[in-house]
């Protein structure tokens, strides 16, 4: 079975919607794989907590944050794209890894030096598996 980590990357990166908003399997990042702020925008930056806590079972929770980046100027496409993270984050119950997941909100619109970059984040409580259910 897949873990929670990999069945929200999978649900990103293959979403017909994001793809129409310029969300692709090249868009979606994990927090310690991005250090380029030169790349293509929009773009995604997932950023998982780092300790899983025991949910019930075999299952954990963790706390992810979703961060949207694009360029400078209107915070539209973000405003969309975050909607439909969390359409599909909330609607992964019982598939993959994943038991549940709560929208626990979303951030102001934000400025990322960094990345020179216009950003956002929702936050999100995801219970699933999280490997170490797995032998061998």
């Amino acid at each position: 079975m897949p873990t929670a980590r990999e069945t929200v990357y999978a649900a990103l990166t293959t979403d017909a919607e994001l793809s129409s908003e310029g969300i692709t399997g090249d868009s979606v990042w994990g927090i310690e794989s991005v250090d380029n702020p030169e790349r293509g925008k929009p773009f995604l930056v997932l950023s998982w907590s780092t300790t899983p806590r025991p949910a019930f079972a075999a299952a954990r929770r963790r706390d992810l944050l979703v961060w949207a980046h694009d360029e400078g100027g209107d915070y539209s496409r973000i405003d969309r794209i975050l909607e439909r993270v969390r359409q599909i984050l909330v609607d992964l119950i019982d598939q993959g890894g994943v038991t549940q997941v709560d929208w626990e909100g979303a951030s102001g619109d934000l400025y990322d030096d960094g990345f020179r970059t216009i950003t956002r984040n929702s936050g999100f409580r995801v219970i699933g598996a999280d490997g170490r259910e797995r032998s061998g």
